[in-house]
């Protein structure tokens, strides 16, 4: 049994061990200690696996539109203000610009931390000015401060949920590990158990040793035989190529006799003395 990455095969694997181990446990008596293992790191890799699935669940369906509705949310109002303080300040950046928080530039700021920064700064400068503020277009140091604060706790509940999904990440690791190393003890315990032909193999929704043989030889020549018949194709394009190049320099030296039997005629037809053409030369 070839045991591969993918945990829910492995999941599977697991429980149809332990499962032909139930119906079988009389007459193959797998070491209760290797069951038990198995049991154990199936019951872990169950848990993690959901632990980790749930996790990134809540990511895509709940954190991630949660911060881009916050996202959106602050750079409307960010330029909101850039359009009040324009009307107030003018086009080029000042020192009013600066007292509202733009930093040396109108700009928009590029990363979230300084947007951030900025909508804080703006509920701090309408707070200290009220008279800048626009009630009707959502231009006040309350509405700037819930945008600010909506994008902060946004931001802060990502980055702490993809801290705790990088450990659960590294435990689901862990446990699959662990299961692929228990389901190997168990198959080599029933290697110990079983002959290579006996039908109980397919209690544990195994393929015996002996068919898994007969497989990877069968597989084995099929591959040799689909190499073979890929070569096979290979020199009869090769011949079938030579075939048309042969049969294209007949049909030029045919043509090359033609014109110079055409060109002889003519020689004689003008009274010019005959002989090994040019064109002939040049065939031969």
């Amino acid at each position: 049994m070839k045991i591969g990455d993918d945990l829910k095969v492995n999941i599977s694997a697991g429980q149809a061990l332990l499962s032909g181990h139930e119906t079988l446990k009389t007459d193959v008596e797998v070491p209760a200690s290797t069951v038990k293992l198995l049991r154990e790191a199936l019951a872990e890799a169950r848990n993690s696996d959901k632990l980790f699935q749930a996790s990134r669940t809540k990511r895509a369906k709940t954190l991630i539109p949660a911060l881009r509705l916050a996202q959106e949310e602050a750079l409307v109002a960010i330029e909101t203000a850039k359009g009040e303080i324009r009307y107030y300040e003018g086009l080029r950046w000042n020192s009013g610009w600066g007292q509202a928080g733009f930093v040396g530039s109108t700009r928009t700021p590029s990363t979230w931390a300084e947007r951030e920064t900025l909508l804080f700064t703006l509920a701090t400068f309408l707070k200290d000015f009220p008279q800048y503020e626009d009630a009707e277009k959502n231009f006040t140091a309350s509405v700037m401060l819930q945008r600010a604060t909506a994008l902060s706790q946004a931001l802060l509940n990502v980055d702490v949920h993809d801290t705790k999904h990088t450990a659960l990440a590294e435990a689901r690791a862990s446990a699959k590990k662990e299961l692929s190393f228990r389901i190997g003890g168990f198959v080599r315990e029933l290697k110990r158990l079983l002959t290579a032909d006996d039908s109980r193999w397919k209690t544990y929704r195994l393929e015996s040793p002996a068919t898994e043989r007969a497989l990877r030889s069968d597989r084995k020549e099929r591959a040799e035989s689909k190499v073979q018949k890929k070569a096979a194709k290979r020199v009869q394009t090769g011949l079938e190529k030579a075939a048309k190049i042969r049969a294209r320099m007949e049909t030029l030296k045919l043509q090359l006799a033609n014109l110079e039997e055409t060109v002889a005629a003519d020689r004689a037809k003008n009274g010019t003395a005959t002989g090994t053409g040019t064109i002939t030369s040049i065939a031969a």
